[in-house]
């Protein structure tokens, strides 16, 4: 139970976005809020260059981050995934999950990341969220 509130708080820090649902109305409501809030991040990068985004996670408890669709694969595609502990952690602790992906022509991707157990499906309406804005050069 302890480590479950540690993994919340170290989320509260980052914040929790708001639901969304699957229709692409509410998608693009959610892309508005998220634009206003922490969770939508703008990164530019260059075409034929590899990216990583890392999110925190607790792994140990069943919580990660997963990509929510793959609209991105026009601009970039996405290469894998893996974690790493945090300095200092024990077993079951908070970790960074790292994805890695790679920018394949100049355009605008778009990365939509959501976090929660992933045999607990269909998501909560309010499972954090995070909103990733690729810009190619």
């Amino acid at each position: 139970m302890k480590k479950l509130l540690v993994a919340l708080s170290f989320l509260a820090i980052f914040g929790a976005s708001s639901a969304q649902s699957s229709t692409a109305d509410s998608t693009k409501s959610t892309d508005t809020a998220a634009k206003k809030s922490r969770h939508f991040i703008t990164r530019n990068v260059k075409s034929d260059s590899m990216f990583v985004v890392r999110l925190p996670a607790a792994p140990g408890q069943g919580y990660s981050w997963q990509l929510i669709d793959s609209s991105f694969s026009e601009f970039v595609t996405f290469e894998k995934e893996d974690s790493k502990n945090q300095v200092k952690s024990q077993a079951g602790s908070s970790s960074i999950q790292v994805f890695r992906f790679k920018a394949i022509k100049p355009g605008t991707a778009t990365i939509r990341f959501i976090y929660g157990q992933s045999l607990q499906k269909p998501y909560p309406k309010d499972a954090p969220r995070r909103i990733i804005k690729i810009v190619i050069s």
